[in-house]
Protein backbone atom coordinates (compact mmCIF):
# COMPACT_ATOMS: atom_id res chain seq x y z
CA UNK A 1 0.00 0.00 0.00
CA UNK A 2 0.83 3.44 -0.88
CA UNK A 3 -0.22 6.74 0.66
CA UNK A 4 0.86 10.39 -0.54
CA UNK A 5 1.22 13.16 2.46
CA UNK A 6 1.37 16.29 0.76
CA UNK A 7 1.54 20.29 1.87
CA UNK A 8 -0.26 21.45 -1.11
CA UNK A 9 0.25 24.80 -0.22
CA UNK A 10 -3.86 25.53 -1.81
CA UNK A 11 -5.52 24.02 -4.69
CA UNK A 12 -7.54 26.72 -5.42
CA UNK A 13 -6.03 26.96 -9.03
CA UNK A 14 -6.20 24.85 -11.96
CA UNK A 15 -2.55 23.83 -12.31
CA UNK A 16 -2.41 22.71 -8.66
CA UNK A 17 -5.10 20.48 -9.32
CA UNK A 18 -3.39 19.28 -12.49
CA UNK A 19 -0.45 18.58 -10.43
CA UNK A 20 -2.15 16.88 -7.33
CA UNK A 21 -4.21 14.39 -10.02
CA UNK A 22 -1.34 13.84 -12.29
CA UNK A 23 0.93 12.39 -9.01
CA UNK A 24 -1.91 10.49 -7.57
CA UNK A 25 -2.37 8.73 -10.99
CA UNK A 26 1.48 8.01 -11.67
CA UNK A 27 2.04 6.18 -8.35
CA UNK A 28 -1.31 4.38 -8.24
CA UNK A 29 -2.62 5.71 -5.10
CA UNK A 30 -5.00 4.01 -2.81
CA UNK A 31 -4.87 6.85 0.19
CA UNK A 32 -3.60 10.47 -0.21
CA UNK A 33 -3.59 13.10 3.32
CA UNK A 34 -3.53 16.94 1.59
CA UNK A 35 -2.53 19.77 4.24
CA UNK A 36 -3.23 23.54 3.66
CA UNK A 37 -6.02 22.95 0.60
CA UNK A 38 -7.33 26.26 1.76
CA UNK A 39 -10.74 25.39 0.20
CA UNK A 40 -14.06 24.87 1.70
CA UNK A 41 -15.74 21.49 2.00
CA UNK A 42 -17.78 21.56 -1.20
CA UNK A 43 -14.80 22.90 -3.13
CA UNK A 44 -13.04 19.97 -1.60
CA UNK A 45 -14.66 17.16 -2.31
CA UNK A 46 -14.97 17.88 -5.92
CA UNK A 47 -11.27 18.39 -6.25
CA UNK A 48 -10.93 14.85 -4.36
CA UNK A 49 -13.07 13.58 -6.99
CA UNK A 50 -11.46 14.67 -10.19
CA UNK A 51 -8.48 13.28 -8.35
CA UNK A 52 -10.33 10.05 -8.47
CA UNK A 53 -11.43 9.45 -4.80
CA UNK A 54 -15.04 9.13 -4.13
CA UNK A 55 -14.51 8.62 -0.30
CA UNK A 56 -12.66 11.09 1.99
CA UNK A 57 -12.82 13.32 4.46
CA UNK A 58 -12.31 17.01 3.91
CA UNK A 59 -11.91 19.70 6.62
CA UNK A 60 -12.06 22.38 5.59
CA UNK A 61 -10.03 25.75 5.77
CA UNK A 62 -10.31 28.95 7.78
CA UNK A 63 -10.87 31.98 5.24
CA UNK A 64 -7.30 31.31 3.43
CA UNK A 65 -5.62 29.48 5.98
CA UNK A 66 -5.36 25.48 6.75
CA UNK A 67 -7.96 22.87 5.15
CA UNK A 68 -7.09 18.83 5.47
CA UNK A 69 -8.42 15.66 3.48
CA UNK A 70 -7.75 12.35 3.68
CA UNK A 71 -9.07 10.55 0.74
CA UNK A 72 -9.21 6.87 0.18
CA UNK A 73 -10.07 4.56 -3.00
CA UNK A 74 -12.57 1.71 -2.15
CA UNK A 75 -10.05 -1.16 -2.10
CA UNK A 76 -9.31 -0.19 1.64
CA UNK A 77 -11.66 0.32 4.64
CA UNK A 78 -10.88 3.29 6.30
CA UNK A 79 -13.25 4.04 9.78
CA UNK A 80 -12.94 7.84 11.38
CA UNK A 81 -11.75 7.84 14.81
CA UNK A 82 -11.35 12.22 15.55
CA UNK A 83 -10.73 14.69 13.40
CA UNK A 84 -9.71 18.39 14.20
CA UNK A 85 -8.35 21.00 11.98
CA UNK A 86 -5.07 19.64 12.50
CA UNK A 87 -5.48 16.31 12.44
CA UNK A 88 -7.32 13.24 11.06
CA UNK A 89 -7.48 9.66 12.89
CA UNK A 90 -8.51 6.60 11.17
CA UNK A 91 -8.03 2.82 11.19
CA UNK A 92 -7.12 1.05 8.11
CA UNK A 93 -7.89 -2.17 7.13
CA UNK A 94 -6.35 -3.30 3.49
CA UNK A 95 -4.53 -6.20 2.06
CA UNK A 96 -5.46 -10.08 1.68
CA UNK A 97 -5.74 -11.35 4.62
CA UNK A 98 -6.56 -7.62 6.31
CA UNK A 99 -4.12 -5.67 8.10
CA UNK A 100 -5.93 -3.23 10.66
CA UNK A 101 -3.58 -0.20 11.57
CA UNK A 102 -4.18 3.28 12.73
CA UNK A 103 -3.62 6.20 10.63
CA UNK A 104 -3.08 9.59 12.26
CA UNK A 105 -2.66 12.36 9.22
CA UNK A 106 -1.24 15.29 11.71
CA UNK A 107 -0.41 18.91 10.38
CA UNK A 108 1.40 20.56 12.83
CA UNK A 109 0.79 24.58 13.46
CA UNK A 110 2.91 26.99 11.79
CA UNK A 111 2.39 29.38 14.36
CA UNK A 112 4.39 29.45 17.65
CA UNK A 113 1.62 30.12 19.78
CA UNK A 114 -0.11 27.12 19.00
CA UNK A 115 2.39 24.56 19.01
CA UNK A 116 2.08 23.88 22.57
CA UNK A 117 -1.61 22.18 21.77
CA UNK A 118 -0.53 20.46 18.88
CA UNK A 119 1.99 18.41 20.64
CA UNK A 120 -0.92 18.16 23.66
CA UNK A 121 -2.82 16.84 20.75
CA UNK A 122 -0.55 14.05 19.76
CA UNK A 123 -0.08 13.60 23.29
CA UNK A 124 -3.98 12.73 24.25
CA UNK A 125 -3.97 10.34 20.56
CA UNK A 126 -1.37 8.40 21.96
CA UNK A 127 -2.93 7.90 24.98
CA UNK A 128 -5.00 4.98 23.24
CA UNK A 129 -2.05 2.43 21.94
CA UNK A 130 -3.86 -0.72 21.61
CA UNK A 131 -3.24 -0.13 17.93
CA UNK A 132 -0.63 -0.03 15.48
CA UNK A 133 0.17 3.46 14.74
CA UNK A 134 1.72 5.39 11.81
CA UNK A 135 1.66 9.29 12.07
CA UNK A 136 3.01 11.21 8.79
CA UNK A 137 2.31 15.06 7.85
CA UNK A 138 3.86 18.47 8.16
CA UNK A 139 4.89 18.86 11.74
CA UNK A 140 6.07 22.24 11.13
CA UNK A 141 9.29 21.54 13.58
CA UNK A 142 12.43 20.09 13.05
CA UNK A 143 14.14 17.55 15.65
CA UNK A 144 18.05 18.43 14.95
CA UNK A 145 19.65 21.38 14.52
CA UNK A 146 21.63 19.81 11.16
CA UNK A 147 17.66 19.56 9.69
CA UNK A 148 17.93 23.14 8.91
CA UNK A 149 20.13 25.16 6.30
CA UNK A 150 19.93 28.76 6.03
CA UNK A 151 18.64 31.24 8.16
CA UNK A 152 18.67 32.14 12.14
CA UNK A 153 19.58 28.82 14.19
CA UNK A 154 16.07 27.22 15.74
CA UNK A 155 15.84 27.48 18.82
CA UNK A 156 17.11 24.15 21.42
CA UNK A 157 13.86 24.35 23.33
CA UNK A 158 11.66 23.77 20.63
CA UNK A 159 13.75 20.95 19.42
CA UNK A 160 13.60 19.50 22.56
CA UNK A 161 9.72 19.96 22.88
CA UNK A 162 9.37 18.09 19.65
CA UNK A 163 11.29 15.26 20.90
CA UNK A 164 10.06 15.27 23.99
CA UNK A 165 6.89 14.81 22.30
CA UNK A 166 7.70 11.69 20.08
CA UNK A 167 9.51 9.73 22.72
CA UNK A 168 6.64 10.34 25.32
CA UNK A 169 3.78 9.03 22.26
CA UNK A 170 6.78 6.35 22.05
CA UNK A 171 7.07 7.54 17.98
CA UNK A 172 10.04 6.72 16.14
CA UNK A 173 10.95 8.03 12.78
CA UNK A 174 11.08 5.51 10.19
CA UNK A 175 13.56 6.96 8.16
CA UNK A 176 13.07 7.89 4.54
CA UNK A 177 15.16 8.50 1.16
CA UNK A 178 15.31 11.39 -1.83
CA UNK A 179 15.88 15.07 -1.23
CA UNK A 180 17.40 15.81 2.69
CA UNK A 181 15.15 18.62 3.22
CA UNK A 182 11.47 19.00 2.55
CA UNK A 183 10.27 22.29 2.61
CA UNK A 184 12.51 25.37 0.66
CA UNK A 185 12.63 29.06 0.70
CA UNK A 186 14.15 31.11 -0.94
CA UNK A 187 15.48 31.91 -4.88
CA UNK A 188 18.42 33.46 -3.80
CA UNK A 189 21.66 31.88 -1.61
CA UNK A 190 21.57 34.44 0.83
CA UNK A 191 17.83 34.09 1.59
CA UNK A 192 17.79 30.69 1.25
CA UNK A 193 16.40 28.64 3.62
CA UNK A 194 15.83 24.44 4.09
CA UNK A 195 14.58 22.85 6.73
CA UNK A 196 13.03 18.68 7.36
CA UNK A 197 9.78 19.40 8.35
CA UNK A 198 7.34 16.47 6.75
CA UNK A 199 8.22 12.93 8.24
CA UNK A 200 6.50 9.96 9.12
CA UNK A 201 7.12 8.39 12.71
CA UNK A 202 5.51 4.82 14.08
CA UNK A 203 5.61 2.91 16.82
CA UNK A 204 7.18 -0.58 17.43
CA UNK A 205 4.72 -2.63 16.77
CA UNK A 206 3.62 -0.90 13.57
CA UNK A 207 7.52 -1.14 12.69
CA UNK A 208 6.35 -5.05 12.99
CA UNK A 209 4.28 -5.28 10.68
CA UNK A 210 5.61 -3.55 7.98
CA UNK A 211 9.23 -4.34 8.74
CA UNK A 212 9.90 -2.97 4.50
CA UNK A 213 7.86 0.34 5.28
CA UNK A 214 9.57 3.39 3.76
CA UNK A 215 9.58 6.62 3.13
CA UNK A 216 10.22 8.66 -0.14
CA UNK A 217 10.49 12.58 -0.89
CA UNK A 218 9.96 12.99 -3.86
CA UNK A 219 10.87 16.00 -6.24
CA UNK A 220 8.59 19.22 -5.82
CA UNK A 221 7.52 21.79 -9.01
CA UNK A 222 4.57 23.54 -7.40
CA UNK A 223 4.73 23.55 -3.81
CA UNK A 224 7.36 24.45 -1.51
CA UNK A 225 6.62 21.22 0.31
CA UNK A 226 8.19 18.00 -0.54
CA UNK A 227 5.18 15.57 -1.25
CA UNK A 228 6.00 12.38 1.13
CA UNK A 229 5.03 8.74 -0.34
CA UNK A 230 4.88 6.34 1.97
CA UNK A 231 5.31 2.36 0.79
CA UNK A 232 3.94 -0.25 3.49
CA UNK A 233 4.74 -3.18 0.85
CA UNK A 234 7.95 -5.09 -0.21
CA UNK A 235 7.60 -4.55 -3.94
CA UNK A 236 10.34 -3.35 -6.46
CA UNK A 237 10.37 0.16 -7.66
CA UNK A 238 9.49 -0.18 -11.13
CA UNK A 239 8.58 -3.40 -12.91
CA UNK A 240 9.51 -1.66 -16.41
CA UNK A 241 8.74 1.24 -18.92
CA UNK A 242 6.18 1.76 -21.37
CA UNK A 243 7.26 1.08 -24.94
CA UNK A 244 7.64 4.13 -27.30
CA UNK A 245 4.25 4.65 -29.82
CA UNK A 246 4.25 7.35 -32.27
CA UNK A 247 1.44 9.83 -31.63
CA UNK A 248 -0.28 11.27 -34.82
CA UNK A 249 -0.78 14.42 -32.92
CA UNK A 250 2.89 15.07 -32.45
CA UNK A 251 2.97 16.10 -36.54
CA UNK A 252 0.43 19.22 -35.62
CA UNK A 253 3.50 20.55 -33.04
CA UNK A 254 6.38 23.00 -34.75
CA UNK A 255 8.62 21.18 -33.26
CA UNK A 256 7.89 17.44 -34.24
CA UNK A 257 11.61 15.78 -34.67
CA UNK A 258 11.50 17.65 -31.06
CA UNK A 259 8.80 16.20 -29.80
CA UNK A 260 9.89 12.53 -30.70
CA UNK A 261 13.28 12.94 -29.51
CA UNK A 262 11.71 14.10 -26.18
CA UNK A 263 9.01 11.66 -25.58
CA UNK A 264 11.13 8.49 -26.83
CA UNK A 265 13.78 9.16 -24.17
CA UNK A 266 11.16 9.84 -21.33
CA UNK A 267 11.87 14.00 -21.08
CA UNK A 268 9.73 14.09 -17.95
CA UNK A 269 11.14 11.30 -16.11
CA UNK A 270 14.54 13.24 -16.93
CA UNK A 271 13.72 16.38 -15.60
CA UNK A 272 12.26 15.12 -12.78
CA UNK A 273 15.60 12.81 -12.19
CA UNK A 274 17.23 16.02 -12.67
CA UNK A 275 15.55 18.38 -10.15
CA UNK A 276 15.81 16.03 -7.65
CA UNK A 277 19.33 15.89 -8.25
CA UNK A 278 19.83 19.70 -7.96
CA UNK A 279 17.30 19.82 -4.90
CA UNK A 280 20.33 17.77 -2.60
CA UNK A 281 23.12 20.27 -3.64
CA UNK A 282 24.42 22.94 -1.60
CA UNK A 283 22.54 26.42 -3.00
CA UNK A 284 24.61 29.23 -5.14
CA UNK A 285 23.46 31.72 -7.79
CA UNK A 286 23.97 29.05 -10.24
CA UNK A 287 22.43 25.93 -8.39
CA UNK A 288 18.81 28.21 -7.64
CA UNK A 289 18.94 29.41 -11.69
CA UNK A 290 18.98 25.64 -12.62
CA UNK A 291 16.29 24.60 -9.94
CA UNK A 292 14.08 27.19 -11.27
CA UNK A 293 14.74 26.18 -15.03
CA UNK A 294 13.83 22.38 -14.71
CA UNK A 295 10.71 23.37 -12.77
CA UNK A 296 9.34 25.45 -15.38
CA UNK A 297 10.50 23.20 -18.29
CA UNK A 298 9.11 20.20 -15.99
CA UNK A 299 5.90 21.96 -15.40
CA UNK A 300 5.46 22.52 -18.86
CA UNK A 301 6.14 18.80 -19.54
CA UNK A 302 3.52 18.17 -16.89
CA UNK A 303 1.10 20.61 -18.62
CA UNK A 304 1.39 18.92 -22.47
CA UNK A 305 0.96 15.38 -20.95
CA UNK A 306 -1.98 16.46 -18.63
CA UNK A 307 -3.90 17.99 -22.16
CA UNK A 308 -3.21 14.98 -24.24
CA UNK A 309 -4.83 12.62 -21.43
CA UNK A 310 -7.64 15.04 -21.69
CA UNK A 311 -8.28 15.21 -25.53
CA UNK A 312 -7.21 10.74 -25.56
CA UNK A 313 -10.34 10.86 -22.40
CA UNK A 314 -12.22 12.13 -24.54
CA UNK A 315 -11.65 10.90 -27.79
CA UNK A 316 -12.31 7.26 -25.64
CA UNK A 317 -15.46 8.41 -23.80
CA UNK A 318 -17.13 8.72 -27.44
CA UNK A 319 -16.15 5.43 -28.43
CA UNK A 320 -16.18 3.15 -25.17
CA UNK A 321 -18.56 4.59 -23.53
CA UNK A 322 -18.04 4.50 -19.20
CA UNK A 323 -16.77 1.12 -19.99
CA UNK A 324 -13.24 2.31 -20.18
CA UNK A 325 -12.50 4.05 -17.04
CA UNK A 326 -8.43 2.78 -16.58
CA UNK A 327 -6.67 4.41 -20.10
CA UNK A 328 -4.49 6.34 -17.80
CA UNK A 329 -1.10 4.80 -17.55
CA UNK A 330 0.31 3.91 -13.98
CA UNK A 331 3.56 2.83 -12.60
CA UNK A 332 4.17 1.81 -8.96
CA UNK A 333 6.87 2.96 -6.67
CA UNK A 334 7.87 1.70 -3.85
CA UNK A 335 11.43 1.52 -1.60
CA UNK A 336 12.77 -0.79 1.07
CA UNK A 337 13.33 0.42 4.85
CA UNK A 338 16.39 2.49 5.44
CA UNK A 339 18.85 -0.15 6.05
CA UNK A 340 18.95 -1.77 2.73
CA UNK A 341 20.87 -0.19 0.17
CA UNK A 342 19.18 -0.32 -3.21
CA UNK A 343 21.47 1.64 -5.62
CA UNK A 344 25.09 3.33 -6.13
CA UNK A 345 26.75 5.73 -7.52
CA UNK A 346 29.85 5.35 -8.76
CA UNK A 347 32.66 8.03 -9.28
CA UNK A 348 32.63 8.30 -13.15
CA UNK A 349 28.43 8.47 -12.79
CA UNK A 350 27.30 5.22 -13.30
CA UNK A 351 24.62 3.53 -11.18
CA UNK A 352 24.68 -0.38 -9.79
CA UNK A 353 21.32 -1.92 -8.70
CA UNK A 354 22.03 -5.38 -8.63
CA UNK A 355 22.45 -6.37 -4.80
CA UNK A 356 25.16 -8.82 -5.51
CA UNK A 357 27.07 -5.94 -7.47
CA UNK A 358 26.69 -3.56 -5.28
CA UNK A 359 27.77 -5.86 -2.22
CA UNK A 360 31.48 -7.07 -4.56
CA UNK A 361 31.63 -2.75 -4.82
CA UNK A 362 31.04 -1.77 -1.61
CA UNK A 363 33.66 -4.73 -0.21
CA UNK A 364 36.25 -3.13 -2.78
CA UNK A 365 35.48 0.22 -1.57
CA UNK A 366 36.33 -0.40 2.17
CA UNK A 367 38.83 -3.27 1.82
CA UNK A 368 40.69 -0.09 -0.28
CA UNK A 369 40.35 2.45 2.10
CA UNK A 370 41.69 0.65 4.87
CA UNK A 371 44.15 -1.17 3.04
CA UNK A 372 48.05 0.42 3.52
CA UNK A 373 49.66 1.84 0.37
CA UNK A 374 52.72 1.71 1.97
CA UNK A 375 55.47 4.90 2.12
CA UNK A 376 59.06 4.86 0.98
CA UNK A 377 59.40 8.00 3.25
CA UNK A 378 57.86 8.02 6.96
CA UNK A 379 59.57 11.66 7.26
CA UNK A 380 57.00 13.84 6.32
CA UNK A 381 54.13 11.62 8.07
CA UNK A 382 55.99 12.46 11.59
CA UNK A 383 56.88 16.23 10.85
CA UNK A 384 53.91 17.39 12.96
CA UNK A 385 54.67 14.92 15.63
CA UNK A 386 56.42 16.52 18.90
CA UNK A 387 59.91 14.55 19.48
CA UNK A 388 59.97 13.56 23.25
CA UNK A 389 62.46 10.51 23.42
CA UNK A 390 66.23 11.95 22.65
CA UNK A 391 69.06 10.72 21.03
CA UNK A 392 70.81 9.30 23.78
CA UNK A 393 67.69 7.53 25.53
CA UNK A 394 67.16 6.36 21.37
CA UNK A 395 70.66 4.64 21.33
CA UNK A 396 70.15 3.06 24.91
CA UNK A 397 66.30 1.86 23.78
CA UNK A 398 68.48 -0.03 20.38
CA UNK A 399 71.01 -1.81 22.63
CA UNK A 400 68.35 -3.72 24.83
Amino acid sequence: MKIICCNVRGLGSTRAVRRLRNLCKQQNLPMVFLMETKLDQKRMEKVRRRCGFNSGIDIEAEWTRGGLCLAWKSDIVVTLRSFSKWHIDVLVREGSPQKEWRFTGFYGSPYLQDRCFAWNLLRRLSQDCNYLWLVAGDFNEILYSFEKKGGAPREQKRMDAFRDTLEECQLMDIGYSGVWFTWERGNLPETNIRELLDRGVANEAWLRLFPMGKIQYLPHSTSDHCPLLLSTDNSSPFSGSRSFCFEAWWTMEESFEGSIKSRKEGLKKRLTKELEFLLGQDRDDETLSRIIDTRIHLNMEIDREEVYWEQRARANWLQLGDKNTAYFHKCASSRKRTNSIIKLVLEDGREITDGTKILETATEYFEDLFASKGTEDSRKALEGIKRIISNEDNVTLLSL
